[in-house]
């Protein structure tokens, strides 16, 4: 079985990972190797390059030279890099092809593709991906579809129909418990640091609830930033502490007594639940986007509404549920072995109905 992975063209998979997709992909590259599973690796310049990456080329020098506007210059270098990748892949003699680029291209291809065209969803149906479904059209091809939660597939209901649900999975080897004593005053959020995100929220619990609170993660939205976190830092509860290696940050929330998480958007999966949950932290979150399917009354605390003295309340609460019952979840439900065995599944299952589809 030969497997041609495509990531998208924003960032290289890499430490410290941009985003959760990357982590994913390149857990998921990484583990398919391990597996003695033959995979290339189309993603940007500058990946990690143990994984088999063929590079996705970049043409945005040419543009330079063009007196196209920023934004058309972003459209036309996506474009030409996906329509260069596909047409490598075409070429590369693979078994099936399993996309992660969350771009319009790949979906409008992919329905015609010679082999099985795999695409993972790993965020809402944002508008050039709807667009790149209705032009694909309705009647079956080579294509197929999965989710990584059921709360995202209902948000593609009415585009997409046939498909699976096969959860993110962590290292729970990696993401574990610490010996060392939990810090009953401490309190933690990571991700990228912008509005959908919303650490101001967490922030804002933490203090109302007199707690310590380590703010972790990339600036993605400086605007953002500068408005609701950079004047709280003044504060003597809260500590941010940038972008972080995962190594840093499983070293922080293995001492944080709870991991508050604060998206105010319907987060697609949300891995850093599952992460925190490894490491035997409870998490508090709203009860929003796949934060539903992944926290229960034994491992975390779902807040109805988006309130922070309703999250500041909670933080005694969640600080002591059962850290043993948190990790037991994570790694029934959410190991990264669950993940890549349920996507071999699918690519043998894949493969073969496409076999026989050819025969009849």
């Amino acid at each position: 079985m030969k497997i041609a992975l495509l990531g998208h063209s924003k960032h290289p998979l890499k430490e410290p990972f941009a985003g959760g997709l990357e982590m994913i992909l390149y857990a998921l590259a990484e583990n398919l190797l391990q597996r003695n599973i033959s995979v290339d690796v189309y993603a940007l310049e500058g990946s990690d390059p143990k994984l088999n990456v063929k590079a996705l080329k970049s043409i945005e020098p040419v543009l330079e030279k063009k007196p196209f506007q920023s934004s058309e210059k972003e459209f036309l270098n996506e474009h030409f890099t996906y329509s260069e990748a596909l047409r490598k892949i075409k070429e590369g003699n693979y078994d099936l092809v399993h996309n992660h680029s969350m771009h319009y291209l790949p979906l409008t291809e992919g329905k015609n593709f010679p082999i099985p065209f795999l695409t993972t969803f790993h965020v809402p149906p944002f508008p050039l991906i709807q667009l790149g479904l209705e032009l694909r059209g309705k009647q079956p091809g080579n294509d197929y579809f999965s989710f990584v939660s059921n709360n995202l597939s209902k948000q593609f209901e009415d585009l997409v129909e046939e498909h699976s649900v096969i959860y993110n999975g962590i290292s729970t080897e990696f993401w574990k418990p610490t010996t060392q004593k939990i810090e009953t005053n401490l309190v933690m959020w990571y991700g990228r640091i912008c509005k959908e995100k919303a650490p101001h929220l967490a922030i804002e619990a933490a203090i109302k609830a007199n707690k310590k609170i380590i703010v972790a993660g990339p600036i993605s939205n400086t605007t953002y930033y500068q408005k609701y976190i950079e004047k709280s830092l003044t504060h003597p509860n809260v500590i941010y502490k940038g972008h972080l290696t995962q190594v840093e940050i499983r070293n922080y929330l293995q001492i944080s007594s709870v991991c508050l998480f604060t998206s105010v958007w319907e987060e697609p999966f949300g891995l850093t639940l599952v992460e925190a949950l490894a490491c035997g932290t409870p998490v508090i979150a709203w009860k929003k986007g796949a934060a539903t399917e992944i926290l229960d009354d034994t491992c975390g605390i779902l807040i109805p509404d988006v309130c922070t003295n309703s999250m500041a309340a909670a933080i005694s609460v969640a600080q002591n549920l059962n850290r043993n019952k948190c990790r037991e979840k994570a790694v029934q439900f959410f190991s990264i072995d669950n993940m890549v065995t349920n996507y071999i599944r699918l690519y043998q299952h894949l493969i073969k109905h496409h076999q026989i589809k050819i025969m009849s």
